[in-house]
């Protein structure tokens, strides 16, 4: 018995290839009935059971095969850029081996929400409340500090408005001393302005004078 996505198979041994996936996105996962050599059994019709290393998903139900083959769609919840395997096997007794894919990275997913955490409090990604621990008790006239986080619908932190934060930040600075700059510039364009006029000036006072 075999899964990956996609399912891809050779005459001596599954093809086995590094995938990522993006928690919250569904993906596909084919499950194959095979003998020794994976070639698909056609005639059997096995309870399939799908796991997956991922702490907080929800595992898809099981499902009987049909012509030794049985699709089942899968989503991560938890998306901070850690690998995780897939684990199909028989749910009804029978003795046919089970089979592991390789391992899989799964992402953050697109940013959905806003996540507010007090003092005392521990972001969860991934998990169903996004964070555990109680929030500390406030003290009223006393400044207390608060971490909101971007976050997909599973609660992972999305980074790429980190990014996009300090590039703005970035090109803000970049404009802040383009700014300054061109100021000295035209502070220092008026002193030669007016250092040259006095001069002028002055050599024409001195020329009057000789006359």
């Amino acid at each position: 018995m075999k899964s990956w996505p996609p399912a891809l198979r050779q005459e001596k041994q599954p093809v086995q290839r590094s995938k990522s996936q993006t928690a919250g996105t569904a993906f596909t996962v084919t499950v194959y009935i095979t003998d020794d050599n994976w070639n698909v059994v056609a005639s059997s019709t096995a309870l399939i059971s799908i796991t997956t290393e991922d702490p907080y998903d929800i595992h898809p139900p099981n499902a009987s095969t049909t012509n030794g083959t049985q699709t089942f769609s899968v989503e991560f919840h938890r998306g901070v850029g850690e690998q995780y395997r897939v684990t199909a096997s028989t749910a009804n007794g029978e003795t046919l081996a089970s089979y592991t894919s390789p391992l899989i990275t799964s992402n953050y997913g697109t940013a959905k929400k806003l996540q507010i955490l007090a003092p005392g409090e521990i972001p969860v990604d991934g998990s169903d409340a996004g964070k555990s621990g109680s929030a500390d008790t406030w003290v009223a006239n006393t400044l207390n500090t608060v971490t909101v986080r971007v976050v997909d619908k599973y609660f992972n932190r999305n980074r790429y408005y980190e990014h996009d934060r300090k590039a703005h930040r970035d090109r803000s600075v970049f404009r802040s001393a383009e700014h300054a700059f061109n100021q000295r510039r035209s502070e220092r364009n008026i002193r030669d302005t007016v250092h040259r006029d006095y001069h002028r000036v002055a050599d024409n006072g001195f020329d009057r004078d000789r006359r």
